[in-house]
């Protein structure tokens, strides 16, 4: 395998002359900037990710039941129809389209 202590050295010195960003793609076994070949991804977009799954994860750990929508079985008439009736307003409630 690759020794770790040799590859921090080397990132670490690597970081001290070209900045942030480079680093060990283990992937190709070679040292590169992370950012550009896309290996790194800003930490707000993984921060935000991991965040939001937590909080739903929590959400339907207390949550004594959950509410679902079981799907029908629509005849291609009761397809058209619904396709016909979303027009302006389809679906909100004093707005005309009538399915909702």
């Amino acid at each position: 395998g690759i020794e770790g202590a040799v590859i921090l050295a080397k990132v670490q010195s690597l970081a001290a002359e070209k900045g942030f960003g480079w680093g060990w793609d283990a992937n190709k076994m070679e040292f590169c900037d992370l950012m550009e070949r896309g290996v790194l991804d800003p930490a707000k977009v993984t921060i935000n990710a991991i965040e939001n799954s937590a909080s739903v994860a929590g959400l339907v750990l207390t949550t004594e039941c959950l509410v679902t929508e079981i799907p029908i079985e629509m005849s291609e008439e009761m397809k058209q129809q619904l396709f016909d009736a979303q027009g302006m307003g389809a679906g909100m409630p004093g707005g005309g389209g009538g399915m909702y």
